[in-house]
Order: structure tokens, then sequence, then C-alpha cells
């Protein structure tokens, strides 16, 4: 039979996806006793075929689906029993569809999510597969903070040497001798806060080549930079510290 003579398409499954095309453009693709008892069937060909991991419902034609069949529904309401049948049977079977897809109730609730997993999409019609790295990295998005923001991960240096870029705050506390701050390559985008807490009157200056500046010159307390690694150097985005350009 030619596919596109079929009620339902079930398409070749594709990276463990099988697609179920629903086809009756001239019904607007409602949900007959025949296309309900059709998804009914082919979804539960699936929960028995270990392969398939996702099922996505799709349709043909420019409406997705037009809901229950209202002719059919209409025409069953001139039975001798005004429908009463046939309403039990399509309350039943809509209940058996709503339950049928297996695949979805045994999935396991996450709390979070690695960037290596796998997330599907539907785009178009058309199955995609993204790891959650690559989807998050490349969506463009803006974000709001609606409430308060705390900026965690914080470290202490007493002496001079390698600022942290493990963390994102590190604290200048008490230093035990004057001296130098060096401060390593970061990537695209990071974002260093350094403060100044205590003295102990020794002066620590950050001077490093990946700097964008010559020197950034901590020597009061609470002086502060804020840093944005961008195009290879780290820039000042905010600064009560001593800056040498």
């Amino acid at each position: 039979m030619n596919n596109e003579s079929q009620l339902l398409i079930k398409e070749a499954t594709i990276n463990s996806i099988l697609r179920l095309v629903m086809n009756d453009q001239n019904s607007k693709n409602a949900l007959s006793n025949k296309m309900i008892s059709a998804l009914i069937d082919a979804i539960a060909f699936a929960n028995d075929d270990n392969s398939i991991k996702v099922i996505v419902i799709a349709s043909k034609g420019n409406v997705y689906s037009a809901g229950h069949d209202l002719k059919e529904i209409t025409q069953a309401r001139k039975g001798l029993d005004d429908g009463e049948s046939f309403f039990k049977e399509l309350f039943r079977s809509c209940s058996v569809l709503m339950q049928a897809d297996q695949k979805l109730s045994e999935l396991t609730a996450a709390t979070s999510i690695a960037s290596t997993d796998t997330l599907y999409l539907v785009s178009g019609g058309t199955s995609k597969q993204i790891t959650a790295a690559t989807a998050f990295s490349t969506l463009p998005m803006a974000v709001g903070f609606g409430g308060k923001v705390s900026v965690t991960g914080t470290n202490t240096m007493t002496a001079p040497g390698a600022v942290d870029l493990t963390t994102n705050i590190t604290l200048l506390s008490n230093p035990s001798t004057a001296g130098t701050l060096t401060i390593a390559v970061g990537t695209e985008g990071q974002i260093k806060i350094i403060i100044m807490t205590s003295t102990n009157g020794n002066p620590l200056q950050l001077d490093d080549a990946n700097l964008a500046v010559d020197l950034v010159t901590f020597d009061t307390v609470v002086d502060t930079a804020t840093l944005i690694y961008i195009d290879s150097k780290w820039h000042y985005i905010g600064v009560t510290a001593t800056v040498t350009v």
C-alpha cells in the first residue's frame, strides 16, 4: 500500500526515533475511531521494540489535528441509543491512547544534565538529536535575573603568586609580603573577581602578559578588580584598584 493512502504512516526508525505521521488531511487529521485505534496499535508495537527510544507523532497537511471527529460524533448521536455505546467506546479508547506510551512513563526524572547527554528535538517535522553541550553553547538567549544573584566559588591568597582560575572570586588577605600576582590564560568569556580584604601593609600588583593593561595594584582594603577574558586577554570591566595602562 502506498504511504500516501495510509491513515497513519509509520516511518523508518532513525537514531532510535519512530515517527508516526497522521495522514487524514480531508478530515484535518481528526481523531476518529480509526485514527485512535491506529495510534494505539502503533504505539503498542513501539513499546515492544527495545530499539525505539522516542516516539514522535506528526501529521501531514497544514493542520496538526482538528481534535475529535465531530462529524463522526454527530452521526453517532443518530443511533438507537443516542450514541451512548459510541461514547463509551470513545472514552475507553481515549484513555487507552493517553496511557499507551510506556516509553514516556518509564523515563526516570533527572535533577541534572551532563554535557554529553543527548536531547531529541523536532523542528519543521524533522527529528534531530544534539548534545546538551552543543545545544546550550550555540543557542542565543537573553538571561534575566528576577531576584538575588549569588556568585559562589572563593579562594584566599595570603602571598604573591598565581591567581586561581578555578574559582570565581579571589580574596587577598593579609599578604605576608609585597609582590606580584600572575594570571594565566582563561576561557573565552570567563569572569574573575579579585578583592583585597586586608593589606597587612603589603601591596600586591597584578602583572602579567595576559592582561590587557600593564598593572593592577591592590594596596587598600576593598580594592577590587572584575576581569573578563576576551580575545586572548584579561580586560577589566569594573575596578577600584589602581590601573596602570
